[in-house]
């Protein structure tokens, strides 16, 4: 299995799926850095901290399932991808800024002040 990484909140969020993998001896574990991020800001502290010594770019390996928890990248990659979602995006709920009386605040299922 190939994990790939792009910057430090991916792979700290791949850590959490690589311990459900820990002591099975039928899998696999390679990580690669997908370049994707040109700076990737403690990403090789983090790979020395955990021990890891990621694949060579350009690896030609055939892998039978990538997990990922970053989107780009992943072009050359020869695997089924499964991709996590890590960061706040995912679950951030951002309520849309509106005035109170605005036409947009009075729309039927729009956010309104309390009184």
């Amino acid at each position: 299995m190939r994990i790939v990484v792009d910057n430090v909140t991916a792979m700290t969020r791949l850590l959490d799926v690589v311990d459900l993998f820990e002591g099975d001896f039928r899998v696999g574990l390679d990580f690669a850095w997908n370049s994707a991020d040109p700076q990737p800001n403690g990403l090789a502290e983090l790979f020395a901290a955990k021990g890891v010594f990621p694949v060579p770019p350009g690896c030609k390996r055939e892998y039978h399932l990538a997990i990922t928890a970053g989107h780009s990248g992943l072009r050359d990659l020869k695997a089924p991808i499964l991709s996590l979602p890590h960061g706040i995006r995912y679950t951030k709920i951002v309520p849309e800024a509106r005035k109170p009386g605005s036409p947009e605040a009075r729309k039927p299922g729009s956010l309104r002040p309390v009184a």
